[in-house]
């Protein structure tokens, strides 16, 4: 360059820049997906671009007005990059030369604070909206992978598109250590709908962002309400399980569900729910049926009976059980009802050791659980299967029953089961009834094959009755004895010793 005034001239000695050229570029900390790149102050500097190698060229990748700045995209800790950096003064539009390249091998630098959102932890996925509150928990268990120990650590969530929730976690957090963090500020879910959680950690000296986020979401979902005897079940709708039920399969394995069987309790083709306990390999496991919530809270009358049909063939080796809980006033809290029964008690037709399916009504039976202690509550059950690799159980025809004590004195059918004793027994039963009047009983025998052995009617009068049942010359097993008064029917299983 020349610079002249009259006759006085003079030339640069030397090369000289307009602004001068970065120098010092490097990498402090490369962590996952994040590197932070530094260089030294260049005078009269106002900003800097900043350049990464791209297919063949520098291209520029941002801006700083600082002397350092965040790559946080198009880079990793496995690859090898190259970096520059060049001065700008933004007054007079100076634009300096690129530094010499600054070139990241693979591996990690300095990855100091790096706190581990492991997971979002919510009381609940699935809830019914009577059992959920304006005070739910949420939680996050972190852990602390970095290089340093961390104090105080910033902590927040999010509810859908809602405000920002913004804690610490206190005190010092060790390098290695995990904790599950529960946030004082609580999420009102008394609503219906769909509650998604987001929650995530950051310091300011944690670059590894990919590791910082989590979420977790909690359905809240009003209750299908049956009211007695609104409440009929039999499965021949076109899903399963129907409105108002849930299927619950702890192992996402063999569950609940809907089968087209042959014959049903009554006559006929029927669809039927079951658990197909003779291919389930997974032993000791426990599945779900849960029915509709039943609002009892109007029922007058002195008993409420949950009565299904029920069918079963009991495997050569173990016994699988079926068994009836409850949840009171929708608490979520469920206790067993004076319901379980497996092997023979459970059983319709014995023992089977090849895939049992009902061909006939006989090989069905009605069964009931008692609800009457529940009146003036809302209640759900749960029809409860567990497996021990034994032979499928089929429900089917779940309804509500209610009904009033009838007293003996009047001329009323009186509603009382049937009793049959000593069962087991040498093939010799006893059959006890009573009727408010005189009436024909019939009552028929099948073996396990559904082959009819007796067909016997019974004049019975007034009062109580008892007639001897004998089938000491039939093979020692199971049989089941249906009665008929002409207006309903009861089936009991006899057990010859």
């Amino acid at each position: 360059m020349r610079i002249s005034r009259g006759a006085f001239s003079d030339m640069s000695d030397t090369l000289f820049s307009v602004i001068g050229v970065p120098t010092g570029l490097w990498i402090d900390t490369a962590c996952g997906t994040t590197f932070h790149l530094l260089w030294n102050a260049t005078p009269n500097a106002t900003g800097y671009k900043i350049y990464q190698l791209g297919p063949k060229y520098m291209e520029e990748i941002g801006t700083s007005t600082t002397t350092d700045f965040y790559v946080t995209t198009g880079v990793n800790t496995t690859d090898t990059f190259y970096f520059a950096v060049a001065a700008l003064e933004t007054t007079n539009g100076a634009n300096g030369r690129k530094s010499i390249a600054y070139r990241k091998l693979p591996g990690d630098i300095n990855c100091l604070d790096d706190a581990y959102n492991v997971e979002t932890i919510l009381p609940f996925t699935d809830v019914y909206s009577c059992a959920s509150n304006g005070n739910v928990p949420v939680q996050v268990k972190v852990r602390n992978i970095g290089l340093r120990n961390i104090f105080n650590l910033p902590i927040y969530y999010q509810v859908n598109a809602g405000p920002i929730v913004s804690e610490f976690i206190p005190g010092l957090f060790l390098i290695g250590d995990s904790i599950i963090y529960t946030f004082t500020t609580t999420v009102n879910m008394l609503n219906a709908g769909t509650y998604s959680i987001k929650t995530w950690v950051h310091t300011g000296a944690d670059v590894d962002n990919s590791n910082d986020t989590t979420m977790a979401t909690a359905i809240v979902q009003a209750p299908t309400v049956f009211a007695p005897p609104a409440m009929v079940q039999d499965f021949e709708g076109p899903i399963f399980p129907p409105v108002g039920w849930k299927v619950f399969d702890y192992d996402a394995s063999v569950k609940w569900q809907k089968i087209f069987c042959i014959s049903g309790a009554n006559t006929g083709n029927t669809h039927a729910a079951y658990m197909d306990f003779f291919n389930y390999q997974t032993k000791n496991a426990v599945d779900d049926l849960e029915t509709p919530m039943f609002d009892l809270t109007n029922v007058t009358m002195d008993s409420v009976l949950l009565r299904f049909d029920l069918a079963h063939a009991y495997g050569p080796l173990e016994l699988d059980t079926l068994s009836m809980w409850v949840s009171p006033n929708c608490n979520d809290n469920y206790s067993p009802l004076n319901y379980k029964k497996w092997g023979v008690d459970l059983a319709t037709v014995g023992m089977m050791n090849t895939i049992f399916s009902p061909q006939m009504p006989s090989q069905w039976r009605k069964d009931q659980v008692d609800l009457s202690a529940y009146k003036g509550q809302k209640v759900f059950v749960r029809f409860r299967g567990s497996n021990k690799m034994g032979n499928n159980l089929y429900i089917d025809n779940i309804n509500l029953e209610m009904k009033n004590a009838t007293p003996l004195t009047t001329g009323l059918v009186q509603m009382n089961p049937y009793k049959i004793y000593p069962n087991p027994s040498d093939g010799n039963y006893i059959l006890e009834f009573e009727t408010g009047f005189k009436k024909t009983i019939q009552y028929v025998i099948y073996n396990v094959a559904g082959q009819v052995i007796k067909n016997v009617s019974i004049d019975a009068k007034a009062g109580q009755t008892k007639a001897a049942i004998d089938i000491a010359e039939y093979p020692s097993g199971y049989y089941l004895l249906e009665l008929h008064d002409g207006v309903q029917s009861e089936k009991i299983k006899l057990t010859k010793l």
